[in-house]
């Protein structure tokens, strides 16, 4: 497995693309979508799902453009629906794409598990930046969303944000092993490892 990452929209969102062989899993594509969608056919990938850490705007904003490319699912956390569009009236003139989310084709729970390509797809329930928030894990991936960056945490002051939930899901976090590698919402890749030795936010729940 490899992972591409394309940075999208506004708020410079991360745009990942799983890819096993040449299928592929589309998370977070938060804007931009004829442009994710272009790469994809420029790479002559095969996508098969797109999945989003959570509701937010820039992190789901390119899923209807995807859709009108590669006809593919849209799963999500129930508990960020009421987030889907919200921020519209802000950040409107600021996407690339027109505003228009799908609803989900599915709803991903904590501890659910999707079967893709031979490999396992665990999600993990973080809430706490939004109250739908997911953690992904494939292999030694780890696709935090806006749950935890490299030095940093996600806002717990938006809606639906709570700082107390949010430190009970990075302990939730921080109890994986080290090895694995974190791939955030936006910022730069890092480790786990890295992260429970250097992340103020981290060190702090020891």
């Amino acid at each position: 497995m490899k992972v591409e990452s394309l940075t999208v929209g506004p708020l410079q969102t991360n745009c990942y693309l799983l890819i096993k062989d040449k299928s592929t899993l589309i998370i977070d594509p938060g804007d931009e979508g004829e442009r994710i969608s272009q790469f994809i056919r420029h790479y002559s990938l095969t996508p098969s799902l797109i999945l989003a850490t959570h509701g937010h705007l820039d992190h789901v904003n390119g899923v209807r453009k995807i859709q009108e490319t590669f006809p593919l699912p849209f799963y999500l956390h129930s508990q960020d629906i009421p987030l889907l569009g919200v921020g519209k009236d802000t950040w409107g003139d600021l996407f690339l794409d027109n505003i228009d989310v799908p609803s989900p084709t599915k709803f991903i729970d904590d501890l659910d598990s999707i079967e893709w390509e031979g490999e396992t797809i665990e999600i993990i329930h973080t809430p706490g930046h939004s109250p739908g928030s997911v953690t992904l894990r494939v292999g030694n991936f780890l696709f935090t969303g806006d749950t935890l960056f490299q030095g940093s945490v996600g806002r717990w002051d938006l809606p639906g944000g709570d700082e107390a939930t949010l430190q009970q899901s990075l302990k939730k976090l921080s109890a994986l092993p080290d090895e694995l590698l974190v791939f955030p919402g936006h910022g730069q890749t890092s480790s786990l490892q890295k992260e429970k030795q250097t992340n103020p936010f981290l060190l702090s729940l020891s």
